[in-house]
């Protein structure tokens, strides 16, 4: 079997992008929102009749139920990434979680009953949550770049997010006009197949070079490192690589779980809070709660059923074109500043929307509300959607990386099941007033990341740690984070001084022997 498929460099790079991550989130982002484009089809209904919104009673608890326990899974299996991640590596992770899927999505899409698709949910989740917590820290780990490229090849994750979420919308759209059972066991039943690619293309990769030192491996490390800088072994790039890793791990020798808990030089409590917190935030912009049940909004709004499901489409296509932005604009602009618009963006537009569905027979307020929906969905692409992702990956350390990632990632997926399990009901009993409280969330949010989150563009990964070194307390981390990036752009305009420098004496010497023959 030929390593690497034959690839080196940047092909090899890109190769991990679009044979890995690309279809890992977009398999994320699909099981995210296909079930909520299922509920109010006929033999969906016909099929499950207890979870029928027209029969009352507990039907609306029991849907967001059906949907949330897919969530839970996700919430419950991160936290098994603690233990399992750091013992078996980056890829056998991924290969576990993501080639068990195949029994959730075999139980689900074939069941008869309520009891059968509610454990298929929930293997499903189990199964794909481990391996999604592990896509973003096996990129950042095999990332070569420089760090001024490293956010942005990682923000492509959020544009894959919201692809699936997109393609859900469609194959949901397309299916609903089927007769039979169909209609809903072939959109659950199409993620194998991302599944299955994913698992093949995961045969022909090695481990993460970071891993393998941390696991004492160095010759492993170094030809993995040799084959992503497309260097020989002992380049000067591949020993520099090599030697941050192994000062990276040194700082952090001696891991144990509880070390999560310490305020020592290394601020993990500090670094486990922040990367928690930017998804949780993600989560309390309620974006979960449009993905989910986002033809429902439009319904709220008080469109037909057919052209709400256009619209959710059209939706999530547009929300799939925004989350781009970060790609341009991350290295560029800074993930404070993105998360700032975002969520500001998204405080003012779900004001507007819980005014106008509060007027639900004004037909040119219902036209504002559309608009605002897709309004809020660019704002969430600019920055709330992509950037917490690799946020929470890159500010942990790498020997803890695996632990507070999953922590945070259990975080995201907790509140993710909360926001399933009460959207349903709190569009039935208070309406508009939801909205109202994603307002003040939002608000309250752009507050915490302008006080809390440091700015870590064109930092390397070896540099943010420096961040929590020279931090003091909770409220520096921002100056700090600010102090380091300027001593960077100054040591690399000083690099590139030095090296004009060396050049002309280089071209003086060649002018002297010149003349001498």
């Amino acid at each position: 079997m030929k390593q690497y498929l034959g690839l080196r460099g940047r092909k090899l790079e890109f190769a991990i992008i679009y044979g890995v991550v690309m279809p890992g989130f977009l398999l994320f982002g699909y099981n995210n929102s296909i079930a909520g484009g299922l509920v109010e089809l006929e033999s969906w209904v016909d099929t499950f009749p207890i979870i029928n919104g027209e029969r009352g009673g507990n039907a609306a608890t029991l849907q967001g139920l059906a949907i949330s326990l897919y969530v839970l899974g996700l919430a419950i299996s991160c936290l098994m990434c603690i233990y399992i991640g750091p013992r078996i590596g980056r890829i056998r992770t991924i290969l576990l979680g993501t080639g068990t899927f195949f029994i959730g999505a075999v139980i689900q899409s074939a069941s008869y009953s309520f009891g059968q698709l509610i454990v298929g949910r929930l293997v499903a989740g189990l199964c794909l949550g481990m391996a999604t917590c592990t896509y973003a820290v096996y990129q950042q780990e095999t990332s070569t770049g420089a760090a001024y490229k490293r956010g942005s090849l990682a923000a492509i994750e959020g544009v894959f997010n919201t692809a699936g979420l997109a393609l859900a919308n469609w194959v949901s759209l397309g299916f609903s006009f089927t007769k039979g059972s169909i209609s809903w066991r072939f959109p659950l039943a199409l993620p194998i197949v991302l599944a299955l690619y994913i698992c093949l293309f995961c045969l022909f990769l090695r481990e993460s070079p970071k891993w393998l030192m941390y696991k004492g491996r160095e010759p492993e490390a170094r030809r993995v490192m040799s084959a992503l800088t497309d260097a020989s072994p002992t380049a000067p790039e591949v020993e520099k690589a090599l030697s941050d890793i192994q000062a990276s791990l040194d700082k952090t020798k001696g891991t144990h779980f509880k070390d999560l808990l310490q305020r020592d030089g290394n601020r993990l409590l500090h670094r486990t809070m922040i990367a928690a917190a930017v998804m949780f935030f993600q989560q309390w912009t309620g974006i979960n709660a449009v993905a989910s049940y986002n033809a429902a909004l439009f319904a709220q709004i008080g469109l037909d059923p057919l052209l709400a499901r256009i619209l959710a489409g059209a939706a999530f296509t547009w929300f799939t074109i925004t989350s781009v932005t970060p790609y341009f604009l991350v290295e560029r602009v800074g993930r404070r500043k993105l998360l700032l618009a975002s969520s500001i963006g998204m405080s003012v537009c779900m004001a507007v929307l819980a005014g106008v569905i509060s007027v639900p027979d004004n037909r040119s307020a219902l036209i504002v509300g559309a608009l605002f929906l897709f309004l809020f969905l660019t704002f969430m692409g600019v920055g709330f959607y992509g950037i917490p992702f690799f946020y929470a990956a890159e500010i942990a350390p790498h020997a803890y990386r695996s632990q507070i990632t999953a922590i945070a990632y259990n975080f995201l997926w907790t509140y993710a099941f909360v926001m399933a399990e009460i959207t349903p009901i709190a569009l039935t009993n208070i309406s508009y007033r939801y909205f109202i409280v994603f307002a003040a969330c939002n608000a309250a949010i752009a507050i915490a990341v302008y006080l809390f989150f440091p700015e870590t563009m064109s930092l390397s990964l070896e540099q943010i740690d420096q961040i929590f070194v020279e931090t003091t307390g909770y409220f520096d981390c921002v100056k700090v984070a600010e102090r380091i990036r300027k001593r960077a752009v100054q040591a690399g305009r000083d690099g590139h001084v030095n090296n004009a420098l060396e050049a002309v004496e280089a071209d003086e010497v060649d002018a002297e022997e010149w003349k001498k023959e």
